[in-house]
């Protein structure tokens, strides 16, 4: 069950007339165990209050509440996809780099597939990354600082260039305070800062970690699971690589994230391997 469908069920649990004061346990403790369980509940319990709020005779609100419920369920059991446009306020195209400009004046580019929540509301200048990857070029404002938060990372601008997602931050101009449960660091201008399993391990950048933004894909010595990987996320429809001994052989090279079809042929040139194309669907063996 994913997380959204649990948090889904325990709004449903504790609207009913039988809820516990042991399920209100249950329920807090779910939430405390982890920061995307409480982020969870809390959008499903804000659809149940605006859907509570709406006005109806009182011989429909029993029905209305089921409703509600069953509506909360449906939008979990739904799948990732809306979960994510109910939440995001930009998505990038596939196979496409989205550039916004952000109220502040701000430019932010996302990654294929990318998605952000926003929160400017003249106090607070936060880009939240659902999903991907983000580079922001940030306008000063020290009055208000600039934080981009991706999983477990938060990296704070100091008037800077970086790009960020929850694997780790890299940083092209200026300097970005980078900051996880374990502690924090402070990157400058061609540093990068990678998550690891005990904390944020500081490093110089990799110069081609944001190729993507000149639509490149630039590896060496990558898994091919992985390459395949990245390049999915540039096309519509899967791309399953069923060779498992090939999925770890290192790749280099440098690839068009324009045409993802031909850097695919390329691939399996270069490893031996057939390409069978499908409907929606590339097969790697």
């Amino acid at each position: 069950m994913t997380v959204e469908e649990q948090a889904a069920l325990w709004v449903a649990r504790l609207q009913s007339a039988d809820a516990s004061a042991a399920d209100r346990a249950a329920c807090a403790a779910w939430c405390a165990a982890d920061p995307t369980h409480q982020q969870a509940y809390a959008a499903f319990r804000d659809l149940w209050t605006r859907m509570a709020a709406i006005p109806e005779p009182p011989p429909r609100r029993v029905a209305r509440a089921g409703a509600a419920l069953l509506l909360c369920a449906g939008l979990a059991l739904a799948g990732p996809r809306l979960w994510l446009e109910l939440r995001a306020d930009a998505i990038a195209p596939t196979g496409q780099i989205l550039h916004l400009t952000l109220p502040d004046g701000s430019l932010l580019d996302l990654e294929s597939g990318s998605a952000v929540a926003l929160d400017f509301d003249g106090n607070r200048r936060e880009v939240h990354v659902l999903r991907g990857t983000v580079f922001a070029e940030v306008r000063p404002d020290p009055a208000h600082p600039f934080v981009v938060t991706a999983g477990p990372i938060s990296a704070r601008a100091l008037g800077t260039r970086y790009g960020t997602n929850a694997q780790g931050v890299t940083v092209t101009e200026g300097r970005v305070e980078t900051r996880t449960p374990q502690g924090a660091v402070v990157l400058g201008a061609g540093e990068s800062a990678a998550l690891e399993p005990d904390g944020l391990q500081k490093a110089p950048a990799d110069p081609d970690a944001l190729a993507w933004r000149q639509g490149r894909l630039v590896v060496s010595g990558r898994p091919l699971a992985e390459v395949v990987g990245t390049l999915a996320r540039y096309r519509t429809g899967r791309v399953l690589l069923l060779d498992r001994a090939a999925a770890a052989r290192p790749v280099s090279g440098v690839f068009d994230l324009t045409d993802v079809d031909h850097a695919l042929d390329l691939l399996a040139d270069s490893l031996a391997l057939r390409v069978t194309r499908l409907p929606g669907l590339v097969v790697l063996r």
